[in-house]
């Protein structure tokens, strides 16, 4: 039903699986079946050698002669859901799976936005900022041979011969007692303790509102958040925390149910990342005190129960499934993390 009813665009012209998603509706409207098709009729390109044998009948000959249609219809519709996620076919009717030419500035408002923003490196021409660019280069080069050549680069070694460079691990940093020495004065903390002393700073607790307010009959308290946001970050569960603590597990389960939603939990972050953001020692964490660099990370978590994002993956989950927690850091503080799939690709979730 959607496939008939989606209205797919390409940038290409001759794009072979908006030929297939047409032929397929020809077919549909005339209340006729994909299976025992002629195949001659199957628009070309659609069918990887791979595949010919399993989406195609053939004759003692190991001729052609028609095709699968159930496996076909699988084929193309998912040919069609992977490349809406890759942006080579879109729907102009929808918000998020437009063309991307539909999320930037129009051509005729360029110049205009350009000198809004104000951009030192806008003011001059782009010869100019690519020459001073290649110099800087250069100079950058020059400035790594000299530290090559007076031997300062420890980690790295030269031959000369083969005129390579090779990388090795470069020794242990002396300070590491130092540091050791350093963490073992500081006394043993429980997460709970660490989570109230949290949320005294920054209340962050209190954007954990609850999904109906006008008729909720409690409101929940400090201590039954606290458990259940240990319990499902440390996946125990509601049930074997409520064994080891002495709230219910029916109060558990109701706060769960109430507070803890995608909402109430990036609220919750946001004020704890924008209380760190005002520390003075936040801004000692980064490489360059004038620029904050941001950086992305996916972990993966095998998932106890299925759900639609919890895809196997044999690299990281061997025969279970799971999803991955893609993460955008700065300075150590997670600002804001998507759950996708283990199939999916990461690049899909990030713009430079």
């Amino acid at each position: 039903p959607q496939a008939m009813a989606l209205e797919f665009s390409s940038e290409r012209a001759d794009d072979p699986w908006l030929a297939a998603l047409h032929w397929m509706r020809g077919v549909f409207s005339r209340k006729q079946r994909l299976t025992q098709r002629p195949v001659a009729e199957i628009p070309p390109d659609t069918i990887p050698k791979r595949l010919r044998a399993f989406l195609l009948e053939f004759d003692d000959a190991g001729q052609p002669t028609a095709l699968r249609g159930d496996r076909y219809e699988f084929w193309v519709y998912r040919q069609l859901r992977k490349r809406i996620d890759s942006g080579e076919l879109h729907l102009n009717d929808s918000i998020q799976h437009r063309r991307f030419s539909d999320h930037l500035i129009a051509a005729d408002r360029t110049n205009a936005v350009l000198g809004e923003l104000d951009l030192a490196w806008l003011r001059q021409p782009v010869n100019v900022t690519v020459d001073a660019l290649c110099d800087e280069l250069r100079n950058l080069w020059k400035r790594f041979d000299r530290e090559l050549r007076k031997g300062r680069l420890k980690h790295l070694d030269y031959d000369a011969q083969r005129g390579t460079l090779t990388w090795r691990k470069p020794k242990a940093d002396k300070d590491s007692a130092r540091q050791d020495s350093f963490y073992a004065k500081l006394p043993l903390r429980d997460i709970a303790d660490i989570i109230r002393f949290v949320n005294e700073r920054c209340d962050f607790l209190s954007a954990m509102t609850p999904l109906q307010p006008r008729y909720a009959k409690k409101i929940a308290d400090p201590d039954s958040l606290m458990a259940v946001i240990i319990a499902q970050a440390t996946n125990l569960g509601n049930l074997a925390m409520s064994q080891t603590c002495d709230i219910p597990y029916h109060v558990l389960d109701e706060t769960h149910r109430q507070y803890c939603r995608l909402a109430t939990l990036r609220a919750a972050n946001d004020r704890v990342a924008n209380f760190i953001a005002q520390l003075p020692i936040f801004e000692h964490y980064s490489f360059d005190l004038e620029v904050l660099f941001g950086s992305v990370d996916g972990q993966k978590f095998e998932a106890a129960t299925p759900t639609v994002k919890a895809r196997h993956s044999r690299k990281y989950f061997a025969g279970g499934r799971g999803v991955v927690a893609y993460t955008f850091l700065a300075n150590h503080v997670a600002l804001l993390t998507e759950l996708i799939g283990a199939h999916e690709h990461e690049s899909h979730y990030v713009f430079d």
